[in-house]
């Protein structure tokens, strides 16, 4: 049997199964399960996961050597630091809630006024109070565990696509 970790193909096929079973995770528990109502900033968090697993899905599929695998690498770093940036503040608002809610408003106005397309209105325009902690695990809300989560799956993408490994 071959490890997945002897194949960066085979590494980022599986980090983009990981990224797609977490959007799974948050689509079908927490919002069709458990009824939680997805606030702006969980929905730019699954776009970021998205973009995220996209990109090491077609790195799977193109399965670059060399300069292409660092710049994989670099676009995966890109795609975590969004996610890292999300997750940070939606976690920041949860901890540091006073009048946040205005804030977490600001964010998704400033998204609208830039892009402009009304199906992103649409899903920017979500029920969910960013600052509400609906469920938490060991203490942690979703937030912090979603930073969690593309710390751990963006690092291990971004290192193991930077690194070249010796055939032994």
């Amino acid at each position: 049997m071959r490890s997945i970790f002897r194949s960066k193909r085979w590494f980022n096929l599986t980090l983009a199964g990981f990224s797609f079973v977490a959007i799974g995770i948050a689509i079908l528990y927490f919002q069709n399960y458990l009824w939680l109502e997805p606030c702006p900033y969980c929905i730019l968090q699954r776009l970021a996961f998205s973009f995220l697993g996209g990109l090491f899905l077609v790195a799977g599929i193109h399965h670059p050597k060399g300069w292409g695998a660092k710049v994989y690498a670099g676009l995966i770093g890109v795609a975590t630091m969004i996610g890292l940036f999300l997750s940070g503040k939606h976690s920041w608002l949860q901890l540091n809630h006073s009048d946040e809610l205005d804030s977490c408003r600001q964010t998704t106005m400033k998204i609208e006024e830039f892009l402009d397309f009304d199906f992103i209105r649409e899903l920017l325009f979500a029920r969910g109070d960013c600052t509400k902690i609906d469920w938490e695990l060991f203490g942690l809300s979703i937030p912090m565990w979603t930073f969690l989560a593309f710390l751990v799956i963006g690092g291990a993408g971004i290192v193991y696509n930077w690194i070249e490994w010796k055939r032994s």
